[in-house]
Protein backbone atom coordinates (compact mmCIF):
# COMPACT_ATOMS: atom_id res chain seq x y z
CA UNK A 1 0.00 0.00 0.00
CA UNK A 2 1.36 3.56 -0.84
CA UNK A 3 0.53 6.55 1.20
CA UNK A 4 -0.53 10.19 -0.17
CA UNK A 5 -0.11 12.50 2.61
CA UNK A 6 -1.22 16.13 2.41
CA UNK A 7 0.91 17.95 4.34
CA UNK A 8 -0.91 21.46 4.32
CA UNK A 9 -3.11 23.22 2.36
CA UNK A 10 -1.22 26.18 2.38
CA UNK A 11 -4.15 28.59 0.50
CA UNK A 12 -7.83 27.98 1.17
CA UNK A 13 -9.21 26.08 -1.33
CA UNK A 14 -12.73 28.26 -3.02
CA UNK A 15 -15.64 25.48 -3.80
CA UNK A 16 -14.01 24.70 -7.29
CA UNK A 17 -11.14 23.80 -6.00
CA UNK A 18 -12.37 21.91 -2.75
CA UNK A 19 -14.97 19.87 -5.32
CA UNK A 20 -11.75 18.84 -7.09
CA UNK A 21 -9.76 17.94 -4.50
CA UNK A 22 -12.38 15.76 -3.67
CA UNK A 23 -12.31 14.46 -6.62
CA UNK A 24 -8.73 14.22 -6.47
CA UNK A 25 -8.55 12.13 -3.46
CA UNK A 26 -11.58 9.33 -4.48
CA UNK A 27 -8.95 9.16 -7.85
CA UNK A 28 -6.31 8.14 -6.01
CA UNK A 29 -8.27 6.21 -3.09
CA UNK A 30 -9.51 4.11 -6.43
CA UNK A 31 -5.90 3.64 -6.75
CA UNK A 32 -5.30 2.00 -3.93
CA UNK A 33 -3.40 5.19 -2.46
CA UNK A 34 -4.64 6.23 1.55
CA UNK A 35 -4.92 9.68 1.82
CA UNK A 36 -4.56 10.74 5.42
CA UNK A 37 -3.69 14.07 6.50
CA UNK A 38 0.14 14.03 8.27
CA UNK A 39 1.77 17.30 9.97
CA UNK A 40 5.70 17.91 8.95
CA UNK A 41 7.27 16.24 11.72
CA UNK A 42 4.32 13.83 12.77
CA UNK A 43 5.82 9.89 11.55
CA UNK A 44 6.99 11.74 8.06
CA UNK A 45 9.65 8.72 7.33
CA UNK A 46 7.37 5.90 8.40
CA UNK A 47 6.06 4.64 5.33
CA UNK A 48 7.70 2.73 2.87
CA UNK A 49 6.20 4.89 0.37
CA UNK A 50 5.09 8.63 -0.02
CA UNK A 51 4.07 10.81 -2.15
CA UNK A 52 2.86 13.92 0.02
CA UNK A 53 0.84 16.76 -1.12
CA UNK A 54 -0.03 19.94 -0.99
CA UNK A 55 -2.74 21.13 -3.21
CA UNK A 56 -2.58 24.59 -3.46
CA UNK A 57 1.23 25.73 -3.40
CA UNK A 58 1.43 28.96 -1.40
CA UNK A 59 3.50 30.16 1.12
CA UNK A 60 2.69 27.70 3.55
CA UNK A 61 5.76 25.48 1.73
CA UNK A 62 8.40 27.95 2.64
CA UNK A 63 6.87 28.14 6.67
CA UNK A 64 7.77 23.98 6.54
CA UNK A 65 11.08 24.09 6.20
CA UNK A 66 12.24 24.89 9.64
CA UNK A 67 9.89 21.28 10.60
CA UNK A 68 11.55 19.65 7.81
CA UNK A 69 15.38 20.42 8.41
CA UNK A 70 14.65 19.29 12.38
CA UNK A 71 12.83 15.74 11.22
CA UNK A 72 15.04 14.75 8.56
CA UNK A 73 16.49 11.17 8.67
CA UNK A 74 19.73 10.42 7.03
CA UNK A 75 19.73 9.02 3.50
CA UNK A 76 19.13 5.50 2.45
CA UNK A 77 18.65 3.45 -0.55
CA UNK A 78 14.53 3.26 0.76
CA UNK A 79 14.43 6.90 1.31
CA UNK A 80 15.31 7.65 -2.26
CA UNK A 81 11.91 5.75 -3.44
CA UNK A 82 9.86 8.28 -1.34
CA UNK A 83 8.33 10.35 -3.52
CA UNK A 84 6.93 14.45 -3.09
CA UNK A 85 4.02 16.52 -5.26
CA UNK A 86 3.61 20.49 -5.27
CA UNK A 87 3.61 23.27 -6.80
CA UNK A 88 4.57 26.91 -6.54
CA UNK A 89 6.44 28.07 -2.96
CA UNK A 90 6.13 24.06 -2.00
CA UNK A 91 8.42 22.84 -4.60
CA UNK A 92 11.96 24.88 -2.89
CA UNK A 93 11.08 22.48 0.10
CA UNK A 94 11.32 19.93 -1.28
CA UNK A 95 14.73 20.78 -3.44
CA UNK A 96 16.43 21.17 0.26
CA UNK A 97 15.04 17.46 0.34
CA UNK A 98 16.32 16.55 -3.26
CA UNK A 99 19.95 18.25 -2.11
CA UNK A 100 20.22 15.77 0.66
CA UNK A 101 19.26 12.50 -1.81
CA UNK A 102 16.13 11.78 0.39
CA UNK A 103 13.19 11.45 -2.45
CA UNK A 104 12.39 12.05 -5.73
CA UNK A 105 10.19 15.34 -6.81
CA UNK A 106 7.42 16.16 -9.05
CA UNK A 107 7.03 20.04 -9.40
CA UNK A 108 3.32 19.85 -10.55
CA UNK A 109 -0.35 19.80 -8.65
CA UNK A 110 -2.38 17.34 -7.87
CA UNK A 111 -5.78 19.22 -7.87
CA UNK A 112 -4.76 18.96 -12.05
CA UNK A 113 -6.07 14.86 -11.72
CA UNK A 114 -9.58 16.22 -11.84
CA UNK A 115 -10.96 18.79 -14.16
CA UNK A 116 -10.75 19.03 -18.07
CA UNK A 117 -7.53 17.65 -18.82
CA UNK A 118 -7.60 14.69 -16.03
CA UNK A 119 -7.73 11.85 -17.82
CA UNK A 120 -4.11 12.96 -19.70
CA UNK A 121 -2.52 13.97 -16.67
CA UNK A 122 -3.41 10.64 -14.83
CA UNK A 123 -1.95 8.59 -17.78
CA UNK A 124 1.33 10.60 -16.78
CA UNK A 125 0.97 10.72 -13.02
CA UNK A 126 0.73 7.20 -13.24
CA UNK A 127 3.58 6.69 -15.55
CA UNK A 128 5.62 8.60 -13.24
CA UNK A 129 4.27 7.17 -9.90
CA UNK A 130 4.67 3.70 -11.42
CA UNK A 131 8.44 4.79 -12.11
CA UNK A 132 9.23 5.65 -8.43
CA UNK A 133 8.12 2.36 -7.14
CA UNK A 134 10.28 0.94 -10.21
CA UNK A 135 13.61 2.76 -8.79
CA UNK A 136 13.10 3.79 -12.57
CA UNK A 137 13.77 7.08 -14.60
CA UNK A 138 10.90 9.08 -15.11
CA UNK A 139 9.37 8.20 -18.73
CA UNK A 140 10.65 10.54 -21.06
CA UNK A 141 7.18 10.18 -23.45
CA UNK A 142 5.70 12.05 -20.02
CA UNK A 143 7.88 14.87 -20.64
CA UNK A 144 6.74 18.32 -21.92
CA UNK A 145 8.42 19.44 -25.21
CA UNK A 146 11.68 21.60 -24.54
CA UNK A 147 11.74 24.71 -26.93
CA UNK A 148 15.35 25.89 -27.19
CA UNK A 149 15.90 29.48 -27.48
CA UNK A 150 19.48 29.55 -26.95
CA UNK A 151 22.64 27.82 -26.32
CA UNK A 152 23.31 23.79 -27.09
CA UNK A 153 20.62 21.79 -25.43
CA UNK A 154 21.26 18.39 -27.06
CA UNK A 155 22.16 16.40 -23.52
CA UNK A 156 20.40 15.24 -19.95
CA UNK A 157 19.70 18.52 -17.75
CA UNK A 158 18.91 18.20 -13.95
CA UNK A 159 16.43 21.10 -13.24
CA UNK A 160 15.96 22.93 -9.44
CA UNK A 161 13.82 25.70 -8.51
CA UNK A 162 10.48 26.29 -9.11
CA UNK A 163 8.12 29.44 -8.44
CA UNK A 164 10.22 33.30 -9.31
CA UNK A 165 8.58 34.60 -6.32
CA UNK A 166 9.51 31.90 -3.98
CA UNK A 167 12.89 31.74 -5.15
CA UNK A 168 13.03 35.40 -4.51
CA UNK A 169 11.80 35.38 -0.81
CA UNK A 170 14.65 32.51 0.20
CA UNK A 171 17.04 35.20 -0.73
CA UNK A 172 20.22 34.62 1.27
CA UNK A 173 18.52 31.96 3.44
CA UNK A 174 20.26 28.35 3.71
CA UNK A 175 16.93 26.96 2.21
CA UNK A 176 17.67 27.73 -1.61
CA UNK A 177 18.59 24.70 -3.91
CA UNK A 178 22.41 23.98 -4.70
CA UNK A 179 23.36 24.55 -8.19
CA UNK A 180 25.75 22.46 -8.75
CA UNK A 181 25.60 22.76 -13.04
CA UNK A 182 21.53 22.25 -12.57
CA UNK A 183 19.71 23.94 -14.53
CA UNK A 184 17.28 26.55 -13.10
CA UNK A 185 13.52 26.33 -13.66
CA UNK A 186 11.41 29.80 -13.26
CA UNK A 187 7.67 30.46 -13.27
CA UNK A 188 5.18 32.60 -11.86
CA UNK A 189 1.04 32.64 -11.92
CA UNK A 190 0.68 36.76 -11.54
CA UNK A 191 4.12 38.21 -12.50
CA UNK A 192 2.93 40.92 -14.87
CA UNK A 193 4.84 41.68 -18.74
CA UNK A 194 6.38 44.66 -17.62
CA UNK A 195 8.24 43.03 -14.52
CA UNK A 196 9.18 39.36 -15.81
CA UNK A 197 12.05 40.30 -17.54
CA UNK A 198 13.88 42.35 -14.85
CA UNK A 199 12.91 39.86 -12.08
CA UNK A 200 14.29 37.16 -14.29
CA UNK A 201 17.83 39.08 -14.92
CA UNK A 202 18.29 40.15 -11.19
CA UNK A 203 17.42 36.40 -10.07
CA UNK A 204 20.14 34.94 -12.58
CA UNK A 205 22.57 37.74 -11.71
CA UNK A 206 22.86 36.66 -7.80
CA UNK A 207 26.36 34.91 -7.54
CA UNK A 208 24.50 32.00 -6.30
CA UNK A 209 23.26 31.53 -9.48
CA UNK A 210 26.66 31.35 -11.18
CA UNK A 211 27.36 28.15 -11.52
CA UNK A 212 24.06 27.02 -13.38
CA UNK A 213 24.34 25.31 -16.59
CA UNK A 214 21.03 26.58 -17.74
CA UNK A 215 17.77 28.40 -17.30
CA UNK A 216 14.60 27.04 -18.68
CA UNK A 217 11.49 29.52 -18.23
CA UNK A 218 8.22 27.40 -17.43
CA UNK A 219 4.80 28.88 -17.75
CA UNK A 220 4.55 32.77 -16.88
CA UNK A 221 0.76 33.00 -16.77
CA UNK A 222 -0.01 36.86 -16.60
CA UNK A 223 3.07 37.88 -18.44
CA UNK A 224 2.36 35.82 -21.18
CA UNK A 225 -1.10 36.64 -21.95
CA UNK A 226 0.03 40.16 -21.46
CA UNK A 227 2.92 40.18 -23.71
CA UNK A 228 3.92 37.13 -25.39
CA UNK A 229 7.40 38.57 -26.42
CA UNK A 230 8.59 39.42 -22.62
CA UNK A 231 10.91 36.28 -23.00
CA UNK A 232 12.62 38.32 -25.77
CA UNK A 233 12.98 41.52 -23.68
CA UNK A 234 14.43 39.01 -21.04
CA UNK A 235 16.67 37.28 -23.74
CA UNK A 236 18.40 40.71 -24.25
CA UNK A 237 19.23 41.22 -20.11
CA UNK A 238 20.79 37.77 -19.68
CA UNK A 239 24.12 36.74 -19.89
CA UNK A 240 25.48 35.17 -23.47
CA UNK A 241 26.88 32.41 -22.16
CA UNK A 242 23.80 31.39 -20.36
CA UNK A 243 21.97 28.59 -22.06
CA UNK A 244 17.84 29.47 -22.26
CA UNK A 245 15.10 27.61 -23.14
CA UNK A 246 11.53 26.77 -22.30
CA UNK A 247 8.91 24.66 -21.32
CA UNK A 248 5.60 26.29 -21.13
CA UNK A 249 3.53 23.20 -20.67
CA UNK A 250 5.31 23.90 -16.54
CA UNK A 251 3.44 25.95 -14.08
CA UNK A 252 0.33 26.49 -13.30
CA UNK A 253 -2.96 25.57 -14.26
CA UNK A 254 -5.15 22.44 -15.27
CA UNK A 255 -3.49 21.61 -18.68
CA UNK A 256 -0.32 22.44 -16.95
CA UNK A 257 2.01 19.45 -17.07
CA UNK A 258 4.19 18.11 -13.83
CA UNK A 259 8.46 17.76 -14.63
CA UNK A 260 10.79 15.99 -12.25
CA UNK A 261 12.79 18.21 -10.23
CA UNK A 262 16.51 16.60 -9.49
CA UNK A 263 17.13 14.11 -11.80
CA UNK A 264 18.63 14.08 -14.89
CA UNK A 265 16.38 14.14 -17.99
CA UNK A 266 16.22 14.20 -21.94
CA UNK A 267 14.05 16.61 -22.57
CA UNK A 268 12.53 16.42 -26.17
CA UNK A 269 12.71 19.40 -28.76
CA UNK A 270 9.27 20.59 -29.60
CA UNK A 271 8.78 19.74 -33.47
Amino acid sequence: MTSIRQVACSDPLNPEGAARWEEVRGYLRSRGHSCDPAEVGAGLWDDPWWLVADPTGGTQGLGNLPALATTLPGPSDRQRQRAWCSLSDNSLSLNVLLDRGLCRVLHGQLLTLAGRDAEAQRIRFEAWSAAVRAGEPFPREALPPLTPLRGPWSGPVTLVGGNLGALERLGTTPWRPQPRGRTLLLESLSLPAAEAPRRVGLLVDDPWWRDIGGLVLGRFTVADREQPDWVEVCLRSLPRRLPVARLPQVGHGADAWTIPLGEPLTLVRER
